[in-house]
């Protein structure tokens, strides 16, 4: 890498990404695997936070699991796109259907993604985002 490449790479901002789980060990992993990708990552447990954070800061991706208490993830869904125009939303469940997932595309999700995932199609997915 040249010096000029080098200093670019260094300067660029993170690419902020928030992750919706309501499953606390499984947030853990998912920030921990973006952290050390490379992503500023802001790790919410609810719906409800997801909704506060779109509203606070603006993200370049948003990895959001469908089953949530409170505000489901469908209901972010639905308004997300919209607080954050140019923001990919990709979706993830362990409850997955091909329902789910086509209503979850029309919607606006860029991609959905089945749990249990292999921690190399999460990423890639989040790069493609």
């Amino acid at each position: 890498m040249t010096e000029p490449e080098a200093v670019e790479k260094a300067a660029a901002p993170l690419r902020r990404v928030l992750v919706v789980e309501d499953d606390s060990v499984v947030l853990g992993i998912l920030v921990k695997i973006l952290t050390e990708a490379g992503y500023a990552v802001t790790g919410v447990p609810s719906g409800e936070a997801a909704l506060t954070e779109l509203d606070k800061q603006l993200f370049d991706s948003v990895l959001l699991d469908l089953n949530l208490p409170g505000v489901q993830g469908m209901d972010v869904l639905s308004v997300g796109p919209n607080m954050q125009t140019d923001t990919p939303f990709i979706v993830m469940t362990s409850f997955g259907s091909v329902d789910t997932a086509v209503e979850a595309m029309k919607l606006g999700a860029f991609d959905y993604v089945s749990k249990p995932f292999r921690t190399e199609e999460l990423l890639l997915t989040v790069r493609r985002a």
